[in-house]
């Protein structure tokens, strides 16, 4: 029989490989690896072939998992995978679980968010030195000689405080947390005057902290909420670094201080099976971690209990402050819950838990290994019969080759195999190959940490001989006798390893770590064509029509909050309503494996749903309906079906995905949300129950014999005691489940549910009298409680249940002005859609593709002025932006008697300054200011705006508009979405050619000009005729149209020798120093410091096309520019002039 403890491994670190920025894309990634394989192996395809495993982030190299065979010929459905038989993994210690914790802070903010702002300034000052140093060697209140004593007790410096990384912050709140008794008899001193390494906030923070008991409570109370939820996080943390080895389950995984390992004579070396424990995640260990977190109860935690018990008791407006607390507990608990299910849940999904089969080896003998095995059989014979079947979906995946050929039939072999069967080797190595699969990379970074302490610690090192020694050490090439045996053949062959030309050791270091330009920088356009087609043809793409429906509820509801939706009618009319709690709109826009690589059976359950927490359902009679009094006004938007007193009670919540569609099933108008809700933890009744059939099952294990134990007693009559009993149902159950005439004490199970009831509202731990000691060591027994060291019993958290009390609901869309509501008030009042030409008040049509609120708003409000506008061709329903609808609304309530004109090419700004004129609350006109750049769209802006690095898009994505003839341009205007107007359409033009509000007659505003803009050749006409001298103005207020007409600079009269060492930095700047020195000859910006015309120079360099900072256009590589011309060439420009 194969074991576990049986199965070596051997970790070998292959080159590193040193990537640019400009390698940060899949394809640059996937001829790393191949290159990787190709330096450690004879045959790259055999060795791409061999890998079983894949793991990464959510990054770019998550493109790794589904990479086409890049050199493979044919199409893309022929090519196949790079790494066919490799299984993709999720970083689960660095990416899942820093994600997962994240939401911590999320579920606090969005139910708290004063709270937790307050609470995370305070624990980053507290965590500071500067506290520890101010309130006890600075503190005049602490005596001379305890300041020592004290001190004592810090000797540990506390952690720096991370927001970024949340195990450093559970790091300094486990810190806190052995000292919470001394840090609150400290006394804030520092909140008196902030330190210098105390933001504001901190400051403030540690002065609430100093002056206020109150808030010191809810500190506290705020510290141990979090570090609950923390503490849950570090667990799992501490199960993923560990290894899954039986003989080394229940070994303290306690870390040995650094001089401890270092004097230890005999060193253990570490297991080699740390951080691969693929089978018990495939074996639901991730599902048993959910069933924890599920169970975390602020009362069952007992630091956090007497903490808020602390808080309420303090006055009145602590009460409100512990419920806010406990409200924020709850949705952060559920909000990481469901980040966690979301990341975890493939692991139990196949074709990812075929490594299922393996859990047996990792059961101790006996019999539990026993009937492990029978389960690993069963599940082989079901996944046979399904394959048979054809509804086992294994093609295009990893698992493919493991049920056909020689796999199958070892796999028929296994599944329908006795006790005495051993699964054939073949299999068993296949399946290892995957089991021993890591899932934390922590194991792989910590090899890039020591590439980083060996680069600081070294001189005139790069990372690629770093690399080469680490691997020196770590490798065991070295130190095996055949490999020294044949070296100098190695040497003789070397240039079939490295077969591109070079001349020293540094240079062979870049060429085998890829730190080379004809490596780094070649061309994988090709690649990447493939990979943005497959990545596009597996990417699923959320409807419009969904997308508004998205938009509106991100609008209406709110996450954390609680809402009933109308989900079924019945027959009788009454309607069935699911109560639950928003946890996040969108959960699909996270990344997680179903995403990402599309396997798994069945579609992705979070694509176009919203996660919720279900709490019941609730079933309102029909004619039932609340109307509001106090707000007559707004009673047909107040109509609820729910009445007034009336309370929602649950006890229970799961997880769930809630399509989207759902929640408009049955009209969105008749959602309500809930405005009362509260939380309380109570003792669970069904703890209890569960509790006593463990205890049914073992008197039922025994020779028939029932005996007299606590919570059972002989039952004289079945009847008697049925017919005496609150729960005979349950019990007749039990006994003619048994056999056995024995039945509940219901008596002593009174008591005990009284005991556990009074512990859980009380929060501290209780003393329990004579009469209760024998219900109190029962339910200790049955892990539901536990005795603190002082006698007092406190509850479990598997114990409670957290209650939700929900009440006084209201409708959510009784005010509402989203972008669907609009359109469902249109539709309802007989607008239909259609195209932007075909547009009409009168028609009641409006522009479909128009989505802007302000346009459909005027549709509803304003249809008879826009009828008055339209006749005079004043208003246009085509795509324009929403200043332009607020102007028309403007003058519509201003200049009720005129048509207004307003323009359709101004920008966000200048319709700001035209609706403040309309409004009268200004007397400056911007419709006489064209030229003005910030409120008028021109073609120069447009040049300007092409120019700009940062608006400029891809090749691939600029639509090419080819010019229609005039009459079919004029036909086809209203459906274009522009946003400024044609000179050659006098469709959209503006009434007045003086741009008046108030035209002397109609017919001037029939006689309108037909074009409010003059184009764009007159204005670069005009602006060259009227460019004459530069005016003496600052770089930054010079027009766009004087940077288009500025001729080519001269090149150097001389040249200048360079003196930077980057090749890149060496043709940026030597592309920039003509501009400069022509920037120096003009007298504007002769007398201008260095820098302001070093970037005069980069403008115009920036005008004329230029991209010469890089291919990510960063400002700080424009500055980087800037630093390296300031040092260097400036004085030698200076030079030549």
């Amino acid at each position: 029989m194969l074991r576990f403890i049986d199965v070596a491994v051997h970790i070998r670190l292959l080159p590193l490989q040193v990537m640019g920025k400009q390698a940060t894309n899949t394809a640059y990634k996937a001829r790393s690896v191949l290159r990787m394989l190709s330096l450690e192996a004879d045959d790259v395809q055999t060795a791409r072939l061999a890998v079983r495993s894949l793991l990464s982030d959510m990054g770019v190299e998550s493109g790794l998992w589904s990479l086409p065979d890049l050199d493979a010929p044919g199409s893309l459905e022929e090519r196949g995978r790079c790494f066919p038989f490799s299984i993709p993994l999720a970083d689960f210690f660095d990416h899942l679980l820093h994600h997962v914790m994240e939401e911590v802070e999320g579920g606090f903010s969005t139910a708290a968010k004063e709270l937790w702002d307050s609470f995370d300034a305070q624990l980053s000052a507290l965590s500071k030195e500067v506290y520890i140093k101010k309130n006890i060697w600075d503190n005049a209140a602490i005596p001379h000689e305890s300041k020592a004593g004290l001190a004592s007790m810090f000797s540990s410096v506390c952690p720096t405080y991370c927001k970024t990384r949340w195990h450093y912050g559970f790091d300094v709140m486990h810190w806190f947390s052995k000292r919470e008794a001394l840090i609150q008899h400290l006394e804030p001193e520092s909140g008196q005057s902030r330190g210098d390494d105390l933001s504001q906030a901190e400051g403030e923070g540690l002065r609430k902290l100093a002056a206020d008991q109150l808030e010191r409570s809810i500190f506290w109370a705020m510290f141990w909420a979090v570090y609950c939820l923390e503490q849950w996080g570090f667990k799992v943390h501490m199960w993923l670094k560990a290894c899954p080895c039986p003989q080394h389950q229940g070994e303290s995984e306690r870390r040995r201080k650094r001089k401890d390992r270092q004097s230890d004579p005999h060193p253990k070396e570490g297991c080699k099976h740390k951080g691969r424990r693929l089978i018990e995640l495939a074996d639901g260990q991730a599902q048993h971690f959910q069933n924890e977190l599920k169970s975390l109860r602020l009362e069952g935690f007992q630091p956090a209990a007497a903490a808020l018990a602390r808080l309420r008791s303090i006055d009145e407006a602590s009460l409100a402050v512990a419920d806010d607390i406990s409200k924020a507990f709850v949705v952060a608990q559920r909000k990481v819950l469901l980040r966690f299910e979301q990341g975890s849940a493939y692991y139990t999904k196949f074709p990812w838990c075929v490594v299922k089969l393996l859990r047996y080896i990792l059961v101790p003998p006996g019999q539990e290994r026993v009937a492990a095995e029978r389960n690993s059989r069963q599940l082989a014979a079901d996944w046979c019969r399904q394959r048979d079947a054809g509804h086992l979906q294994v093609r295009g995946t990893f698992a493919e080759h493991l049920f056909e050929g020689d796999f199958l039939v070892s796999m028929r072999n296994w599944g329908g195999g006795g006790e005495g069967t051993v699964m054939d080797n073949n299999l068993f190595a296949e399946l290892v190959g995957y089991g021993v699969s890591l899932v934390s990379m922590q194991r792989l970074e910590a090899r890039h940490h020591l590439v980083n302490i060996k680069m600081g610690s070294s001189r005139a090192s790069g990372a690629t001989t770093a690399s080469a020694a680490l691997r020196r050490r770590q490798n065991p090439d070295c130190r095996q006798k055949s490999f020294r045996a044949e070296f100098e053949d190695y040497l003789q062959r070397f240039d079939e390893l490295v077969p591109e030309d070079w001349s020293s050791m540094a240079e062979l270091h870049r060429l085998v770590s890829g730190h080379h330009i004809a490596v780094m920088f070649r061309d994988v356009a090709t690649e990447d064509a493939m990979i943005q087609q497959l990545s596009s043809s597996n990417r699923v793409q959320t409807p419009a029509h969904l997308l508004e429906l998205f938009n509106h509820i991100k609008v209406v509801l709110r996450e954390g909050a609680f809402y009933a939706v109308p989900v079924s009618t019945g027959a009788s009319g009454a309607t069935t309503y699911d109560v639950m709690q928003l946890l996040s709109f969108k959960p699909s826009a996270k990344k997680y494996m179903e995403r990402v690589v599309g396997w798994g059976s069945g579609a992705d359950k979070w694509q176009d749903h919203v996660a919720v927490a279900l709490l019941g359902q609730r079933v309102v009679e029909p004619g039932r309906v609340t109307i509001d009094l106090e707000h007559s006004e707004q009673q047909q938007q107040q109509i609820c079906p729910f009445q007034p007193g009336e309370t929602f009670v649950s006890p229970t919540s799961t997880v769930e995905a809630f399509p989207v569609q759902s929640l408009f099933k049955l009209d969105f108008e008749h959602v309500c949300q809930f405005q009362t809700v509260k939380h309380a933890c109570r003792f669970s009744e069904d703890a209890l129950m569960d509790a006593l059939d463990i205890d049914l099952d073992e008197l039922a294990g025994e020779a028939g014999n029932p005996v007299n134990i606590s919570g059972f007693r002989r039952a004289p009559s079945l009847a008697s005691e049925s017919a005496a009993s609150e729960g005979s149902q349950r019990e007749t159950s039990w006994v003619s489940r048994q056999g056995l005439e024995i039945v509940p004490d219901m008596v002593f199970l009174q008591q005990a549910k009284e005991l556990g009831q009074r512990a859980a509202t009380s929060g501290k731990p209780i003393v329990c009298s004579s009469r209760e000691k024998p219900a109190a060591d029962w339910l200790v027994s049955r892990n539901l409680a536990s005795f603190t060291p002082s006698g007092g019993l406190v509850l479990l958290s598997n114990a409670m249940e957290t209650t939700t009390f929900l009440s006084n609901p209201v409708r959510v869309d009784s005010v509402c002005s989203t972008t669907w509501s609009l359109r469902r008030r249109l539709d309802r009042q007989g607008w239909r859609t259609g195209a932007a030409a075909d547009a009409c008040v009168e028609d009641k049509v409006f522009n479909g593709k128009n989505s802007i609120r302000e346009y459909l708003a005027l549709l509803l409000d304003r249809p008879d002025d826009i009828l008055r506008y339209q006749d005079k061709g004043a208003f246009s329903h085509a795509v324009l932006s929403g200043g332009y609808y607020d102007c028309v609304r403007a003058a519509f309530e201003n200049h009720a008697s005129t048509v207004v004109d307003v323009p359709k090419n101004m920008t966000s700004a200048g319709y700001g300054a035209l609706c403040s004129f309309l409004l009268e609350e200004t007397d400056a006109d911007p419709r006489k200011q064209k030229d003005n750049l910030d409120w008028f769209r021109s073609a120069a802006a447009k040049v300007k705006s092409s120019r700009n690095p940062s608006t400029r898009k891809p090749k691939a994505q600029v639509k090419v508009r080819r010019r229609n003839p005039r009459a079919v341009r004029e036909s086809a205007l209203a459906d274009e979405p522009a946003v400024e107007v044609s000179s050659d359409s006098d469709a959209d033009m503006p009434v007045a050619p003086a741009l008046d509000i108030e035209p002397s007659a109609a017919s001037e505003v029939e006689a309108a000009s037909a074009s409010a803009m003059p184009s764009a050749a007159s204005e670069v006409e005009a602006a060259s005729a009227s460019a004459g001298a530069p005016a003496a103005a600052p770089p930054s207020s010079l027009s766009v149209r004087r940077h288009l007409d500025r001729p080519a600079p001269e090149p150097l009269p001389m040249p200048i020798e360079p003196r930077v060492k980057n090749d890149g930095h060496r043709a940026v700047t030597a592309t920039l120093l003509p501009y400069l020195r022509q920037v120096m000859l003009e007298d504007a910006y002769c007398t201008l410091n260095s820098r302001a015309q070093i970037h005069e120079a980069l403008t115009r360099a920036d005008f004329a096309g230029l991209r010469c900072w890089g291919a990510n256009q960063l400002y700080s590589r424009k500055r980087t520019v800037e630093d390296l011309i300031l040092q260097h060439y400036v004085d030698a420009v200076r030079i030549t002039l």
